[in-house]
């Protein structure tokens, strides 16, 4: 290391250790409930610098292949940037865990390695939490960041993809028209989401309407990390002579933005103005990230 290069580190180190000092200074009281809100807020300034930094160190590289790539890449070139070194191990379980390694995590060389020390570590890993978290939203990927530190300086980050209730709620449908011409047709919707469950859901049958209106809602879990295509379809039930499909949609739940229902009708015939009104929504699930069930960590290579 250069002595430019030594230099940046001890102003990178001073200005952390000054911000963490501003921020519990502020705090005042020191009780469990003030220091939880002093290491959210250290989180979220990390987080608004990881998503900068992360957009200005990815302007002139190609684009990802998948998940692993990106995760890759913190390992190695942002990492590298931010803190002088490379990750030294990354580790998945291919269902959306990561560990990231560092042995000697920069910004806690200084403490000491007494245990009596492990109490105060967690002032100073919650900016470089934030950091991770905030690089990773803007590259596409939510997540929740922790950190670790059994023995000083080594240091692990887990890095854990968020889980989301999503809410379909099937409102009505206008201007139905079956095929069975001599009889207005007797609608239900089905819903399937294979990143979710196999098995269909399906609203109750409204019978003989051109214009059902249902307003059933249902509910899935689903995975942050994974793309989830929401198939919609809609049927004429036909108890003798079999169910005449309608129209089906896929749709890409990423169109929908977290907290914010959004309200879609889709088209069957534009000229006889058939539609089909359909609402999804998707919240937080709060603690679910300690829910997730692993089979064991592999090593990547």
């Amino acid at each position: 290391m250069n002595k430019q290069d030594m230099a940046d580190e001890a102003l990178f180190l001073l200005l952390h250790n000054e911000v963490i000092s501003c921020v519990y200074k502020a705090g005042g009281d020191q009780g469990d409930a003030e220091n939880g809100k002093c290491i959210t807020k250290l989180e979220n300034m990390g987080f608004r610098v990881g998503q900068g930094l992360i957009e200005r160190f990815t302007k002139d590289t190609a684009r990802f292949k998948d998940e692993l790539d990106i995760m890759k890449f913190v390992c190695k070139d942002f990492w590298t940037t931010v803190f002088k070194k490379q990750i030294d191990n990354l580790r998945t379980n291919h269902q959306g865990i990561y560990v990231l390694q560092d042995n000697k995590f920069r910004l806690i060389t200084q403490m000491s390695a007494g245990k009596q020390y492990l109490e105060h570590a967690p002032k100073y890993l919650a900016f470089s939490c934030g950091l991770i978290r905030g690089g990773l939203s803007n590259l596409g990927i939510k997540s929740i960041v922790t950190a670790e530190v059994s023995v000083m300086p080594a240091c692990k980050f887990q890095e854990e993809a968020c889980v989301f209730e999503l809410s379909v709620r099937i409102i009505q449908a206008r201007n139905i028209h079956g095929s069975d011409t001599a009889t207005n047709p007797d609608c239900y919707v089905c819903l399937q989401l294979p990143t979710a469950l196999t098995e269909r859901k399906r609203t109750k049958t409204i019978w003989n309407c051109t214009d059902p209106v249902w307003d059933e809602t249902f509910h899935f879990r689903i995975h942050s990390h994974i793309k989830n295509i929401l198939d919609v379809s809609l049927h004429d039930e036909d108890i003798n002579t079999g169910d005449d499909h309608l129209l089906t949609v896929s749709y890409d739940l990423g169109n929908v933005p977290l907290n914010k229902p959004v309200l879609e009708n889709f088209t069957l015939n534009k000229e006889k103005n058939e539609e089909l009104q359909v609402e999804f929504n998707i919240v937080s699930i709060p603690e679910t990230h300690k829910e997730v069930i692993t089979n064991g960590v592999l090593v990547v290579s």
